[in-house]
């Protein structure tokens, strides 16, 4: 994304790049963003929010630092042999009992 500041009153933050711009009531919202730190377990990101007036001049800057957690991997439990019998018993069940209600209706 790119913002064309016409009025050159406009200094963003170095080392950030613009990842949101959005209007809200009579100012314009640019989000900055870039990551501070990356582990295995979690990543941490610099949030600068700057507001500009309907002129273009900057009325408000914000910073801060979020870290977000990576999500525990899902763990699937192995399928075991007694398992896979009881599932395939159920199966024959299941087509055993089909079989004789269609006897029964035919």
């Amino acid at each position: 994304m790119r913002l064309f500041d016409k009025n050159e009153t406009l200094q963003p933050p170095e080392g950030y790049e613009i990842v949101a711009l959005s209007a809200e009531g009579s100012y314009l919202r640019v989000e900055y963003r870039r990551q501070v730190a990356r582990t295995s377990k979690f990543q941490s990101w610099s949030t600068v929010v700057v507001f500009l007036n309907d002129y273009g001049r900057e009325v408000v800057r914000t910073e801060d630092t979020v870290e977000e957690k990576f999500p525990e991997p899902h763990v699937v439990a192995p399928l075991t042999a007694a398992m896979q019998f009881k599932n395939g018993l159920f199966l024959i069940l299941a087509g055993i009992s089909e079989v004789i209600a269609c006897l029964k209706k035919w």
